[in-house]
Order: structure tokens, then sequence, then C-alpha cells
């Protein structure tokens, strides 16, 4: 007796209708200037990863605590990732002109 769980779900290439090119706008705020500058009040987010698409893909297709909660987390953490590589970017900056000098 095969168990039917995890279900399994296909998806039929000839179902899914074309799609127009979209121009890609980067949603994330420029890297620093220079090592003194301040952060932006909002970083912006990193673009949707292949992982975190899965992420979500799971969330709507299986029990969660709550799809809300998923959405939230989700958005939390590519916002903590725009803001963690601004920063990386700025030391990185400072680094650089430390070298300079």
């Amino acid at each position: 007796m095969s168990n039917p769980w995890p279900p399994r779900i296909t998806i039929d290439p000839l179902v899914i209708p074309e799609t127009q090119a979209v121009p890609y706008n980067d949603p994330q705020t420029p890297p620093p200037t220079s090592p003194d500058q301040q952060p932006p009040a909002e970083p912006g987010m990193i673009p949707l990863t292949v992982a975190e698409i899965e992420r979500l893909f799971n969330a709507v297709t299986t029990r969660t605590p709550s799809r809300e909660r998923t959405a939230h987390w989700s958005a939390w953490r590519r916002r903590h990732q725009a803001r963690a590589r601004w920063f990386h970017q700025r030391t990185r900056l400072t680094a650089a002109y430390i070298q300079l000098i």
C-alpha cells in the first residue's frame, strides 16, 4: 500500500499561460558611497531566492501555523538580509578607504 503523504504535485506546462516579459526593478537601496554614511531608513528587500520560493510554496500547500505569519516572516527575513548586505558593503568600503590612506 502506498503512502499518500506527502502529495505529489505536478504542473502541466501546457496549462501555464505564457507571460509577457516584465522589466526587473531592483527593490534594494543603492550601496553606500562613503564609510560614514548612515543606513537607510528602509533598506528594501532582496529578490526572492529559489529557497524562499520553495518555503512560500510549501507554506501555501501544507499545514502551517498561519499563512499570514509565514508571509510576515518571509518579508522580515528578506528585509533583514537587505540591511545586512548594506552594512557589509559599508564595512568593505571602510576597509577600502583605510587601505588607500
